[in-house]
């Protein structure tokens, strides 16, 4: 059985987590069914709720191994009122998710989709195995190829330092250093693993967090290790 991370995780993953905008390892310990919510451990109070956190039909389900939520194809996360990860032309910031695809052909798993502002979008495209970033509307999107494949498990993460934009699989840089379209000020990530009336998720989400800054090679690879082991 994995170990609680938030507890008796190491110090350096503690460190790496208390960096964060938002951080949220999904374990026992941040399990909060009470409040509806899985909590934020960054110390911002970032804590995210079930979907809209009253329709329980739609909230993601504990998994039983201590880590992560399954999502059925109609659950998501919703990221709080006070929202962390509003950014503009020239921040930089950096997002890791630990994930199991399971199925879907089109699959949002984290944006911003209020009034068809799709500004911060991450979405999966089965046809040819992309995830795919866009960081404001219209494109340039950057991509990561070969991404997913059904029933694994997987880490990737990116980073945005203006218009350049770094994918990261499995605690690798994949791709090299691509374009992508400056980020509006508005722009935002409001829910995790669909947005709310398409596009969901079926599969697994083990940890998801959001980082005011360009993550480096070292601090990709401890993300990955930490929160992909004994997940199988």
């Amino acid at each position: 059985m994995p170990r609680d991370i938030y507890h008796r995780g190491s110090n350096k993953i503690k460190k790496l987590m208390k960096s964060a905008c938002l951080f949220l390892p999904m374990t026992d310990a941040t399990h909060d069914p009470s409040n509806n919510r899985t909590l934020d451990v960054s110390g911002n109070g970032n804590h995210c709720i079930f979907a809209n956190g009253y329709t329980s039909s739609k909230f993601p389900t504990k998994l039983g191994d201590s880590r992560g939520y399954s999502l059925d194809g109609n659950d998501y996360f919703t990221t709080p009122s006070c929202n962390p990860f509003s950014y503009g032309a020239g921040e930089a910031f950096s997002v890791f998710m630990a994930l199991k695809w399971n199925s879907g052909s089109v699959i949002e798993l984290f944006g911003h989709g209020s009034g068809g502002n799709v500004n911060a979008e991450c979405y999966y495209l089965a046809s040819n195995n992309t995830i795919r970033i866009r960081g404001g509307s219209p494109a340039p999107e950057a991509y990561l190829s070969n991404a997913l494949s059904s029933g694994d498990v997987t880490s990737f993460s990116y980073s945005i330092n203006d218009t350049d934009c770094q994918m990261n699989k499995d605690g690798v840089a994949s791709g090299g250093t691509q374009n992508i379209t400056a980020p509006d000020k508005t722009a935002q990530i409001e829910y995790i693993g669909a947005l709310p009336t398409n596009y969901f998720l079926v599969g697994n989400i083990y940890a998801f967090g959001v980082f005011p800054y360009v993550l480096n090679a070292s601090q990709n690879k401890l993300l990955h290790d930490y929160f992909t082991k004994g997940i199988s």
